[in-house]
């Protein structure tokens, strides 16, 4: 990734000094590897049709079962989505292969076992709340997301403990960590589940980091957003530790030594959080005595932070840093 945004720099500069006619500016862009040609086209359209059919399909049988859902009996609801659920676990053990069709097969075969699970409260009203049914959704597909190494599967078993933790630290937050509010709980058991598992992550997959790399900047922002938005509230309740505020400190210092030489996007958001809570400190200073001045202040700072923000980054990316 290093060489082709050299070789986009290298290349944009050529052109801006003419050294390359206009007739032969798509042709060096391809031979610099910084242009798609039709092959990477269709490549791209294949996952593209192949992920949006998989999804289709797996919607379709949801959406018909609700649409026929009063004509339809009890044992004819669950055949249709327990085959269709076979079908999808099936396919992949038939071909005895293990590629992406075989891969989009298992993840919807797991996003068939939610739709099993919801038909099944809702027709014998099991009462059962709603974090359970993510947790359990969750525990079942685990097999197949150790199996398939697939990040899109990863991405939704992760995205359902999150859902989880969220609905279960609603209901019954305060129960974790002793003298801690549950609102805050909350934020704190969040980072921790996808800070462990960007750690596991980047451990686990330190030579495919390229390949997985929207995988992993996403488990950044799941990781760095509770803990951005709990630093910001407690500067703005006093009722909550500021300790919290020196574990978000170290969180993005963390971030920053391990990403400064290896991903833009994650510096991005490091600046975006470090703007959020330096900006809402400022407010919490200025605005209590002053008001007009107090916006004013804050516009210019919050300009002058972005604008800082934006050159360091400008001079990282001229770097190499992608």
């Amino acid at each position: 990734m290093g060489d082709r945004t050299h070789n986009r720099d290298v290349l944009i500069e050529l052109i801006r000094r003419g050294a390359i006619a206009k007739a032969q500016r798509e042709p060096a862009m391809q031979i610099a590897g910084i242009s798609a040609g039709s092959g990477d086209w269709r490549h791209f359209a294949d996952r593209f049709l192949l992920a949006v059919g998989v999804l289709a399909l797996v919607a379709a049988v949801g959406f018909f079962v609700a649409y026929n859902w009063l004509d339809m009996g009890r044992l004819d609801k669950f055949a249709l989505i327990q085959l269709a659920l076979a079908a999808a676990v099936v396919l992949p053990l038939i071909r005895g292969q293990a590629g992406l069709a075989e891969r989009f097969s298992l993840l919807a075969a797991s996003i068939l076992v939610g739709v099993l699970l919801a038909f099944y409260g809702q027709t014998y009203q099991t009462g059962a709340d709603p974090w359970q049914l993510f947790f359990v959704w969750a525990v079942l597909i685990t097999p197949w997301v150790l199996l398939s190494h697939f990040p899109p599967q990863w991405v939704l078993w992760l995205g359902l403990l999150n859902l989880s933790v969220y609905l279960f630290e609603e209901q019954a937050g305060g129960w974790l960590l002793a003298g801690i509010r549950p609102d805050v709980e909350m934020f704190v058991s969040l980072f921790a589940l996808n800070g462990a598992a960007l750690v596991v992550a980047e451990w686990r997959c330190a030579g495919q980091r390229d390949h997985l790399r929207w995988a992993l900047r996403l488990l950044a922002v799941a990781a760095g957003l509770p803990l951005t938005l709990l630093a910001v509230w407690a500067l703005l309740r006093s009722s909550i530790s500021p300790a919290w505020l020196l574990l978000w400190a170290a969180w993005c210092s963390g971030m920053w030594w391990f990403y400064r030489a290896r991903d833009l996007f994650v510096l991005s958001g490091l600046c975006l959080a470090l703007i959020s809570v330096s900006s809402t400190l400022l407010g919490k200073l200025v605005l209590r005595d002053l008001e007009v001045a107090g916006f004013l202040i804050m516009a210019l700072a919050l300009v002058g932070q972005s604008t800082a923000a934006a050159y360091w980054l400008r001079v990282r990316y001229r770097e190499g840093l992608s």
